[in-house]
């Protein structure tokens, strides 16, 4: 009788109490272990109306035709998914509400208890940063985010800018009820309440529950608790809307509605920020 014997490296990370990821090198992606439930570790950016709104954002402006479209959406992901990880680690939950570009009106929708007179624009710092980046190397072909990670050394000054603009958009959040803003970044109000009709027999398409990646979850918006029930309502409500609803315990979950379903994607809070080459 021959005996095998196999060795590999894996990774394991503890993030949170009864929160662990798991890479194993035979398998297509982590693992998250998240109390009693195992599933594949879905990135943001991979969530395919999630990267539309990446791509929107990155398009949507004229001041960003300079730039390559791809050094662009790649910084906005960075600064998007910075700020939801924000919200996730202060652990009081939020709700930001994308709006579509061209949609229903939402004025029975929502009640925007604190609404900017000037829109706030996320882009600014994105275009600061890139101007900086390509002052430094001298071409938008060799603008640098530093390996896997934006550098903070090449320009801390514009980074740091960056950063705080992040840390700024996550704050609003603390503030009870949604922040709202358009597919270009702009930000119109937060504590918004939303006042969409909620309709408990709207079916839900639930992903990122399992380790069969193909195969979501059927569920309901009454099985959903209220900010992710009011979310959810809102995407139903408004055709071409993005909700990213942040839990108390950290968890991020995205809706959008296809057709008459609302889906729902359940996001890993490591999987937040994409890595560049």
């Amino acid at each position: 009788m021959t005996d095998y014997h196999y060795s590999f490296n894996f990774s394991l990370i503890a993030h949170a109490p009864g929160r662990i990821r798991l890479v194993l090198p035979f398998l297509p992606r982590a693992l998250e272990l998240d109390k009693d439930t195992i599933r594949f570790v879905q990135p943001l950016h991979e969530i395919h109306k999630v990267s539309s709104f990446y791509t929107d954002a990155a398009t949507a402006s004229i001041q960003f035709t300079e730039f390559a479209e791809r050094d662009v959406t790649a910084l906005i992901a960075f600064c998007w998914g910075r700020i939801l990880g924000d919200v996730s680690a202060a652990h009081h939950g939020g709700c930001f509400i994308v709006l579509p570009f061209h949609g229903e009106p939402i004025v029975d929708q929502v009640d925007i208890k604190y609404e900017l007179e000037k829109p706030y624009h996320l882009c600014q710092s994105v275009y600061v940063y890139l101007s900086e980046q390509v002052m430094l190397w001298n071409s938008p072909s060799k603008i640098r985010f530093g390996g896997t990670k934006l550098s903070e050394a090449v320009i801390p000054h514009s980074f740091s800018d960056l950063q705080r603009t992040c840390d700024f958009v996550a704050s609003l959040a603390a503030i009870d009820g949604a922040v709202v803003l358009h597919r270009n970044l702009y930000i119109v109000g937060f504590g918004t309440e939303i006042k969409s009709e909620s309709r408990s027999n709207v079916p839900v398409l639930e992903f990122g529950t399992s380790l069969d990646e193909g195969q979501p979850i059927r569920s309901s918006l009454e099985n959903l608790g209220m900010r992710h029930r009011s979310a959810a309502s809102f995407c139903w409500a408004v055709p071409g809307a993005l909700a990213f609803v942040v839990s108390q315990d950290g968890g991020v979950s995205v809706f959008s509605r296809l057709d008459n379903e609302i889906h729902r994607h359940r996001v890993f809070t490591t999987a937040l920020t994409p890595d560049y080459e």
